[in-house]
């Protein structure tokens, strides 16, 4: 086979293929292949590699010709023998020319279309154009010689029509899978549209519109009677019947021209291109027009003379952007309704009336179903109707789609409405219709990021990380979400980006033409690096930039935790076994103030599943450590959370990372002082002491500041429970001075609460008022309701011993709301037993008594017994 439908080349007898060795060689080749009937002569070889006029061209002469003339027979054998006299020829190129073999099937094609045989014809344009070596220009690798530039020129213009005409023809098929798979690789592909008929005005169905058409009628008349140019925006999603509408409201009115604007990409469209789309419609056929540079007076001449003699209501409908518009619409001179349908207003286009065309309110959705499947359905069923139109998003050419598959295939709108829950994606289901349909007019590169995110999955994503699925600029990332949006595709909220329930079955099963695991791979990156700026914004000292767009922390994960779990096991999955890991390590600092135990426990199960068996111990030490923390909350568990802080300090033992050790020591402090509250055993104190001055020790040599402080507050706490207040308040001081230092204003406000904490129990209530306040105050303005909510119990439990009793039980309403939904048992059993206390203060016994049975239940699960027997010695008392 001889190639010059794309790179030039040729296959050897050998087996091989000849497509390299000289561009001049090659060359030669392609002359030869081009000229199959007599060859050609070594003047000709020479007059048409180096002819004087190509001055890109290489020299040459006869010798150089029959050089590449030795080295072709050599490769090609026999294939190339010597002509008459100086003539050179392949032997029987026939049809083993990619080249002749496109003609005979363009021919073969002419033959189909002359009997009227469009699937034949599809199928002869389709080996036609399998004869080239892709989208890709004839001769490609020879353009710095002129006869393959000639050459390129004729040959890749037939090939352009070939395919536009097969495009065609696959959609007079109704082969739209196919058209659609062309258009995905055919860059240049602009398929024509046919132009719409109004005559049908009169019987167009609307439903639910009478606000809405009266409005636009009233806009129309007011055009008619003002005389001049008048243009009229309609706006509204896909799916909302701005073309019914607007069909509707014109058919009223006798003159009226409908032209159909999506004719393909906006880009490829000249202007000239977009006026001719009007010559059928006005009665002028193309060809009386002049040269292109005078068709734009041409046409506005001839626009100017018709609205002369008729007043014209010219409806452009399916307008994508203001530049297809304003080359149809002269400023001056023309007496015309101009009605734009578009999916937004359009900046840049005038607009005398702006009429918006939004979903159907919902007593009228269900009224349009029950036009297309009959009332009895619809009332056999009528909350699966509800809930089916609401799925449409109570579009009306989505509740049509759907409806008529209802009624034409005779199902239940209930089954209908499990199939759209259960996103079902088989072809010719309701889903995927409707996605179908969706998708028709948006561009192929925005359908390529429909398809990323679709698989994706997520439950919403941002343009931050739609960029990094495309590998994009995040400009470019926002104008793809913006036309996702509009399309109906993704629902925007705020700077997020979430699909509609209805469209994501169908949308995972879309293969993106981008390579998956790179893009996941980017996605995945860009969520942890994302997560990692975020969650330093609560580390000590921390100040967003002033320019950031990094939210609040909490805001922020709360947002995206689904994600970030998704994200986890979706690394795991790929090959990255130490994602988990490091995502959860990012987070690790908003977990412990927000205490969302599930995402915790979760993410943790996924990077221990994840990580492999000979895991860096600092690694391991980490996991184990987060899930030590963990075992605080859920089950409470002081002894187990124990043991994970104790092996991780095993491990870090044997290795060179004092930091982490210290925080390993820490944590064990911490817990050890816990059990020493639930077991009454000093020894627990003792080892708590120990390990928290370590620790101390360990961050001081590391010149760790807020490790350092970390430790005070221990040291603080370990003190206090050994009954040596002035110590603890020392160590608190000391670590509130610290934190405010290094601008950690957060862990200055635990400091003050721990102080305030200390004060309670020494009973000196004003000095524990005044910590606790400042606690509140500072925390209120960060936004950590967590430790809000722990200030205001403490503060209530004051308030009691003030005999203050409302003015405690306000503050702990406003904490309960706080910590009910968490998993701090000890804090809520404290809140608990402060409440009864305030609410039997206020004689509400039967109040008091619910309380203090909670805190009972609460302290006996987290094992002090101590602080649960208090509280049954006050029921007690209630009697």
């Amino acid at each position: 086979m001889y190639r010059v439908l794309g790179p030039v080349g040729a296959d050897l007898p050998d087996g091989t293929q000849l497509v390299s060795g000289g561009r001049a060689k090659l060359a030669v080749l392609a002359l030869l292949i081009t000229h199959p009937q007599d060859g050609l002569s070594v003047e000709a070889l020479i007059q048409e590699l180096y002819r004087d006029d190509d001055p890109d061209s290489l020299r040459g002469n006869d010798a150089d010709i029959k050089a590449h003339i030795s080295r072709l027979r050599r490769e090609l054998g026999d294939e190339l023998p010597t002509g008459s006299g100086r003539r050179y020829a392949l032997r029987d190129v026939g049809d083993r020319s990619d080249l002749r073999r496109f003609q005979l099937a363009c021919a073969a094609a002419d033959k189909a279309e002359r009997s009227g045989d469009l699937s034949a014809l599809a199928e002869q344009l389709s080996v036609a154009r399998d004869c080239w070596q892709g989208n890709t220009a004839a001769m490609r690798d020879l353009q710095q010689f002129g006869f393959a530039r000639r050459f390129a020129a004729v040959w890749d213009k037939k090939r352009l029509e070939v395919v536009q005409k097969l495009a065609e023809t696959l959609r007079r098929l109704r082969r739209d899978d196919e058209v659609n798979a062309l258009l995905a690789v055919e860059q240049d592909l602009v398929l024509p549209v046919e132009q719409p008929s109004v005559d049908d005005a009169a019987t167009t169905v609307v439903v639910g519109r009478d606000e809405v058409l009266a409005g636009l009628v009233a806009r129309l008349r007011e055009a008619a009677a003002q005389g001049g140019r008048f243009v009229v925006q309609v706006n509204g999603p896909p799916g909302a019947g701005v073309s019914a509408v607007v069909r509707r409201a014109v058919a009223g009115f006798s003159e009226v021209v409908w032209v159909e604007m999506n004719v393909g990409p906006v880009p490829k469209q000249a202007s000239t291109v977009k006026r001719e789309l009007l010559l059928g419609p006005l009665g002028l056929p193309r060809a009386e027009l002049g040269e292109p540079a005078e068709r734009g007076r041409q046409y506005a001449e001839r626009l100017t003379a018709e609205t002369a003699r008729r007043r014209l209501v010219l409806v452009l409908d399916h307008v994508r952007e203001a530049g297809q518009v304003i080359p149809l619409v002269p400023a001056t001179d023309v007496d015309a309704t101009v009605v734009v349908c578009s999916r937004a207003q359009l900046p840049g286009v005038p607009a005398d009336g702006l009429v918006p065309v939004g979903p159907l309110e919902l007593s009228a959705a269900v009224d349009l179903l029950r036009s297309i499947v009959g009332t009895d359905v619809v009332e056999q069923s009528r909350p699966a109707a509800y809930e089916l139109v609401q799925l449409c998003e109570r579009l009306p050419l989505w509740i049509m789609i759907v409806g008529q598959d209802i009624d034409t295939n005779g199902r239940q709108i209930a089954s209908v409405v499990a199939e759209l829950r259960s996103g079902e994606t088989a072809d010719g289901s309701a889903a995927r219709l409707l996605l179908d349909h969706s998708l028709r007019d948006v561009p192929r590169a925005a359908q390529e990021a429909f398809a990323l995110i679709g698989r994706l999955d997520a439950e919403d994503v941002t343009i931050e990380r739609v960029a990094a699925l495309q590998d994009v600029p995040r400009d470019e990332a926002a104008s793809t979400l913006s036309v996702l949006t509009r399309a109906q595709l993704l629902r925007a909220d705020g700077n997020r980006y979430r699909m509609p329930e209805i469209m994501r079955g169908p949308a995972r099963t879309r293969e993106p033409i981008t390579p998956w695991r790179p893009a996941l791979q980017r996605a995945l990156l860009q969520l942890l690096a994302e997560a990692e700026t975020v969650a330093s914004t609560t580390r000590p000292g921390a100040r967003p930039d002033a320019g950031s767009r990094a939210p609040d922390a909490f805001t922020w994960f709360e947002a995206n935790s689904a994600n970030i779990t998704q994200a986890a096991g979706q690394g795991a999955h790929l090959g990255m076994p130490d994602y988990p890991a490091r995502i959860l390590v990012a987070v690790q600092p908003i977990l412990n103030e927000l205490l969302d135990t599930a995402v915790w426990a979760t993410l943790l199960k996924i990077a221990q599943d994840a990580a492999p068996r000979s895991a860096d111990p600092v690694a391991t030490a980490r996991l184990k450590m987060s899930r030590g923390q963990l075992l605080r909350y859920e089950p409470a568990d002081y002894r187990l959370a124990y043991r994970e802080f104790d092996e991780a300090v095993t491990l870090l033992r044997d290795t060179d990372d004092p930091v982490t050790l210290a925080y390993a020591l820490d944590g064990r402090a911490d817990f050890a002082t816990g059990l020493a509250g639930t077991t009454s055993d000093d020894q627990w104190l003792e080892q708590a002491a120990t390990d928290g001055k370590e620790a101390y020790d360990l961050f001081s040599a590391a010149g760790d500041a807020v490790g350092m402080a970390t430790a005070a507050n221990t040291l603080g706490e370990v003190s206090f429970f050994r009954g040596r207040p002035d110590a603890a308040i020392q160590w608190m001081e000391r670590e509130s001075t610290a934190r405010s230092a290094m601008g950690d204003r957060a862990g200055q406000a635990v400091a003050q609460r721990m102080l305030g904490k200390i004060y309670l129990d020494a009973d000196e209530l004003d000095a524990a008022a005044d910590r606790l306040t400042s606690a509140i105050t500072i925390q209120r303005e960060l936004g950590n309701r967590v430790e809000q909510a722990r200030a205001y119990t403490l503060l209530g439990e004051v308030l009691n011993r003030r005999q203050q009793h409302a003015e405690a039980l306000d503050r702990l309403e406003r904490a309960l709301a706080v910590l009910k939904p968490r998993h701090d048992r000890l804090w809520l059993a404290a809140l608990y037993q402060s409440r009864g206390k305030a609410h039997a203060g206020l004689g509400n016994t039967a109040e008091a008594r619910i309380d203090l049975r909670e805190a009972i239940q609460l302290f006996d699960q987290a094992g002090r017994t101590d602080r649960a027997d208090e509280c049954r010695d006050a029921l007690r008392r209630l009697g």
